[in-house]
This record gives structure tokens, C-alpha cells and sequence, in this order.
């Protein structure tokens, strides 16, 4: 497991996760503009998800976000607001269900003052399409009153240093808490609201010679989506274990516009809601000399409704074409049980199992099919886990874990899109290995893990005639690598580096690498603090990266460089900042199998931003 604190998250006042993902060995988030379409590969997880984010758990303080189908909603991560986040790799289906990427788990807590307000503003690059500057704002505020109330805000604007890749979104947090024997209870209510643009991808001489180009302009490509949620959660912790229960319900509506071409453009509608419930109870079975014993039980419910629509635009004005409008039901139960012992010399060692079942019925219409539309799914899958850490003399310790997942078909995934009709995939199975050594000092630390996963019936993006992203089963997918981490510290600085060598193949019998998965991964971050300064640098290396699945186009190796200096004054703090610091010209957004070698989304070159904060 590996962590990122509220003070790494804000740094560089982004309004997206997405820097502080990716200075995690192993994880790479992408987005088109900042704060714009998103996705995240952990470990090479990322095969099936040309938008959108899928095989991944997305947990917010025990509350489960991610949907039955394993979709999950990272639009609700604003930095700024986040207080913690850990990110588990490997696949996660008999520790908490979900597919072979990991777990994402934030904090939402609010933090120890009273008064937070932060407001920030960015250039947006030379030769920028889009006009003003980029801005944002971040408010939290703890109410006195009787019951301990955090309120806080976000809102957002990006006008975009392509052309059609703007994006704005408005986000509101209120979070009540109240203590008691019984265990404390939370109530938690969310709404966002916000828009992105979608430019399309570009060749590689229209990528260098005009790279603020948007063959989505001219369909006013884009995603407006507002989402709700409510949630209350029971907590408790005693000497003997502890327990706790998340009740969550949530709704969203989603409209999206796309098209780079006539052969490639259309209008979908949808509209979701759902309920999810989850309970855990740890109990202490054997407390000793040697250590404790404890099992672990838990059980998540999640119960969605998701109705979808798409018309071709391109249809006559007044009657546009019904390509397909579908209502799907979907219930996922997932339950579990595990046992663990903490030795007192620093071992540990776990074993657990875990089901779970999706059953999913869709009915409705397709355009090209004369009868109603109606079609089952089911599957169910038992999925094991174990884990083991011996310490290696006094500073050194070894691990090793092996665990499995499962990744269902989504909604999203239901329908071909260059045929406009039913697209049938089986379910992937996941089976992870890892090993590894943990060493560390007063001053110092440092991990190496190596991994090996190894996919059954992958669901991966696969070559179309247009820009869709067409979907389909592959045989079995082997996807390894080494991830290294080191951080050393002083009394006013700290320095910390970051390393993955990826080796993720595409059939397991083939030497042909995963497009759109680089080769290796480095970087470096460092910190210095001296009375009221404090200055970092960040610089990461990322490696060539296939592009095609015959491995026949590659992007060659880019990197980047960040970098901001920080002073306190009383309560305020000013920041200033330099994002892409080489004005290096890359593309950290692969469409990958793009006909026509439309692979390019380009990156803003070099930008300035500055923040201020009061904090009290």
C-alpha cells in the first residue's frame, strides 16, 4: 500500500489527482486538460478503458463509489479537498471485491482548522487555444455548532490550452459528525456539477505543427455531468476490534455529444441512480507474546439503474435516428471473510476468501434489430487472497502476497460502437503475485516489489475503421514489472525516489507489449523547508510507449520537470510555480489502435501558476 498526505495532494494547487497519482511507482493517471476526461492505470489495468475508469475501487471513508459493474466516479477527487489517499495494487477481488487494478482509498475528513480558503490562477501555455487564464477556488469551513459540521466548495475553470478542451465544474461537500459509545456517525451529503470538452486526438504532423487543433470542435464534443449523493456511516474501535457500517445513495445525469468525423459522431443521454451498503467487524481472537489474531467479516451490497440513449446527429434536424435507448439493472453482492496475525516483532500473515456475484438484466431497443432487446448476465466467482511479511534482521523485511479479481462487463461496454449493436464480452479473471524487500532507517526507507499478473479472457481496445473504441476479449493477458520507492529525510528536507519497469504483454504467449503502457517509469521528488519557505521540485521520466498492438508506432521517451517555492506569512501562504518547466512537447493521453495513427492528445507546454491559501 502506498499513501500520498493532504500536503502532497495540494501541491502545485492542481484541481485534479492526477499529479500526485502519478508520483506512485506503478500508477499513471491521465486526463485531457487538466481536470478534463480521466483515467488510471495501475499496473497495466487500463487495457479496457479508452474514458472512463474501470477495474479500480474507489473507496471515500469507507463508503464504497465505485457502481455494480465497476465503474467508478474519480470526478468526485478534487485535491483540495481531499485530506489522504492510499492506493493498493493488484487485484483486490477477496479483500474488498473489484477487478486487478487495486483499490483507490481517500479521506474526506476535514482538516484541523476551523477556516480554509485557497485560491489559485494558471497561464495556459504559449499559443493557447482557449482565452483567460485558468483559475480555481477551495473554501472549508468547520460551523460551531453542537454537532461538528465541515462545509466545503470547489469550484473550477480551465478554459484549455487546446482548442474544444475546456472544463468547468462546481463541487459542494457538507459532512456532519457525531460521537458516542455506540460508535461515531456520519452524515454526508455531496453535489457536483461540471462540463469537459472532448478535442480528439491528432497524427503525429498535425500533433507538431498545429497542436491546439480539435477535430471535436466542430460536433461541440463533450461530457456535462451532475451527480448527488447522500451517506451516512457508523463507526467503532475498542481494544477487542472494531466495526463499522456505510449506507450510500447516489444519482447522476450525463450528457455527451461526440464526434471527430461523419463516420464517428453521435449524442448519448443517461441517467443513474443506486444504493450501496457495506458492513465490516474485526475482532481480536488471540492477543499473546508472540502477537494477535484477528478475523475480518464484510459483505457490500450495490444495487444500480442506468438508462441510455443515443441518436445519430447527423440524422435530419427535426428527426434524429435512434441508435439504441436501453434500461439496465445490475446487483452486485460481494462478501468475505479473512484472518490475520500481527507478530510483535514486525511479521504479519493474512489468508482470506471472498464471492462475488453480478446479476444484470438489460432490456430495450436497437435500431438495427427488429424485436425488443433483452439480455441476462450472471456470473459468480470465489476469490482468494494471502499475504505474508517476515522481518530480515533489524531493518530489513520480506513480503509476498498472492491475490484475485474479477472485472465484469460494463454497462458502458454493452453496446458496439461502430455497429450500434449488442456487444457480448465475458467477464476477465485476475490472478497477482507479488514479492519483495522492505528496508528502513532513522532517516530512511526504501521498497522493491516485483509482480506478475496474469489476465484471463483481458478485456482490452482492439483496432476499429473509425475513432470508437472497440472492445473485445483477449486470450490471456501477462502483465509484470519491478516498482521501487526510496525517501530520505533531514530535519529541512526530504527527498524521495520513484521507479517502475513494466514489462505488460498483450497475449501471454507473445512478446508484443500493451499499447498505451510504457515501458518504465522515473522520477524524483524534492523538498526543502527552512522557517517559513518551503520549495519542491518534481521530475519524472517516462519511457517509450507503444501506441499500436504491433508494436509498430511507439512514442518516444519525454520528461517533465515542476517546480514551486512557498512562504508563510501568519496565516497566509503564497505559492508560485512553474508546471513543464522544459517546455517539453509530449502527449500524456494515448488513443492507442487509432486508424490513421491518431494517437496525439497534446500536452500544455510550459505554465505558471500562483496560489494563496489562508488558513486559520
Amino acid at each position: 500500500m502506498r499513501s500520498r498526505t493532504a500536503t502532497e495532494l495540494r501541491s502545485g494547487a492542481l484541481p485534479d489527482i492526477q499529479e500526485a497519482l502519478n508520483r506512485l511507482p506503478g500508477v499513471k493517471m491521465e486526463s485531457r486538460g487538466i481536470g478534463g476526461s480521466r483515467r488510471i492505470s495501475i499496473r497495466g489495468s487500463n487495457a479496457r478503458s479508452p474514458f472512463a475508469i474501470r477495474n479500480t475501487f474507489l473507496l471515500a471513508d469507507g463508503f464504497v463509489l465505485t457502481s455494480a459493474d465497476g465503474v467508478s466516479p474519480f470526478e468526485w477527487l478534487d485535491p483540495q479537498l481531499l485530506t489522504g489517499v492510499e492506493v493498493i495494487a493488484g487485484p483486490t477481488g477477496a479483500f474488498i471485491g473489484g477487478g486487478y487494478g487495486g483499490v483507490v482509498s481517500v479521506s474526506l475528513k476535514p482538516d484541523a482548522q476551523a477556516l480554509r480558503f485557497g485560491t489559485s490562477v494558471a497561464t495556459l501555455g504559449e499559443g493557447a487555444a482557449g482565452e483567460g487564464p485558468a483559475g480555481g477556488l477551495a473554501a472549508a469551513v468547520a460551523l460551531p455548532s453542537r454537532l461538528p459540521t465541515a462545509v466545503r466548495v470547489s469550484a473550477v475553470h480551465q478554459p484549455g490550452y487546446r482548442d474544444q478542451e475546456a472544463n468547468r465544474k462546481v463541487q459542494v461537500d457538507v459532512r456532519t459528525t457525531l460521537p458516542s459509545r455506540q460508535g461515531d456517525q456520519t452524515l454526508w451529503i455531496a453535489a457536483w456539477t461540471g462540463r469537459w470538452e472532448l478535442p480528439g486526438a491528432l497524427d503525429v504532423s498535425t500533433a507538431a505543427s498545429t497542436p491546439t487543433a480539435a477535430p471535436g470542435a466542430p460536433f461541440s464534443a463533450r461530457v456535462e455531468r451532475d451527480r448527488m449523493l447522500v451517506g451516512w456511516s457508523r463507526e467503532k474501535e475498542g481494544p477487542r476490534g472494531a466495526s463499522g457500517v456505510w449506507l450510500l445513495a447516489h444519482g447522476s445525469t450525463k450528457r455527451n455529444p461526440f464526434g471527430t468525423s461523419r463516420f464517428y459522431q453521435g449524442d448519448k443521454h443517461e441517467s443513474e441512480g443506486g444504493l450501496t451498503a457495506r458492513g465490516r467487524v474485526v475482532r481480536v481472537l488471540h492477543s499473546g507474546d508472540r502477537g494477535v489474531v484477528r478475523a475480518d467479516l464484510s459483505a457490500i451490497v450495490r444495487a444500480d439503474r442506468l438508462a441510455v440513449t443515443e441518436w445519430d446527429t447527423l440524422a435530419a434536424p427535426q428527426d434524429r435516428s435512434l441508435r439504441y435507448d436501453l434500461l439496465t439493472d445490475a446487483l452486485n453482492l460481494w462478501a468475505g471473510a479473512g484472518c490475520d496475525w500481527l507478530g510483535t516483532r514486525g511479521g504479519r500473515a493474512a489468508v482470506g476468501i471472498g464471492m462475488e456475484r453480478l446479476d444484470r438484466l438489460t432490456t430495450g431497443s436497437f435500431a438495427a434489430v427488429p424485436d425488443p432487446y433483452r439480455e441476462r448476465y450472471s456470473d459468480t466467482r470465489p476469490l482468494l487472497r494471502a499475504s505474508w511479511k517476515q522481518p530480515i534482521g533489524k531493518r530489513l523485511a520480506g513480503h509476498a502476497a498472492f491475490a484475485q479479481g474479477i472485472g465484469h462487463p460494463a454497462s458502458l461496454e454493452l453496446v458496439h460502437p461502430e455497429t450500434f449493436l449488442p456487444n457480448t464480452l465475458r467477464s476477465e479473471r485476475a490472478d497477482g503475485y507479488e514479492a519483495g524487500l522492505q528496508a528502513a532507517g532513522t532517516r530512511w526507507s526504501t521498497d522493491l516489489t516485483l509482480y506478475r499478473t496474469r489476465v484471463v479472457d483481458a478485456i482490452r481496445q482492439v483496432p476499429g475503421s473509425t475513432d470508437a473504441a472497440v472492445l473485445e476479449n483477449a486470450a490471456a493477458a501477462a502483465l509484470a514489472g519491478a516498482e521501487w520507492e526510496a525517501t530520505a529525510r533531514g530535519a529541512h528536507w526530504e527527498v524521495r525516489g520513484y521507479a517502475a519497469l513494466q514489462q505488460h504483454r498483450i497475449f501471454e504467449a507473445d512478446t508484443l507489449l500493451l499499447p498505451g503502457s510504457p515501458r518504465s517509469v522515473v522520477g524524483i521528488d524534492a523538498t526543502g523547508m527552512w522557517r517559513n519557505l518551503r520549495a519542491e521540485v518534481h521530475v519524472r521520466r517516462t519511457g517509450e510507449t507503444p501506441l499500436n498492438d504491433a508494436n509498430s508506432d511507439v512514442a518516444e521517451p519525454w520528461s517533465r520537470v515542476d517546480a514551486e517555492l512557498g512562504r508563510t506569512f501568519g496565516p497566509w501562504t503564497i505559492t508560485a510555480g512553474v508546471r513543464n518547466a522544459l517546455d517539453v512537447r509530449y502527449t500524456d493521453w494515448w488513443s492507442v489502435n487509432a486508424p490513421g495513427g491518431r494517437y496525439y492528445n497534446p500536452a500544455a507546454p510550459r505554465t505558471w501558476f500562483l496560489a494563496c491559501v489562508f488558513t486559520r
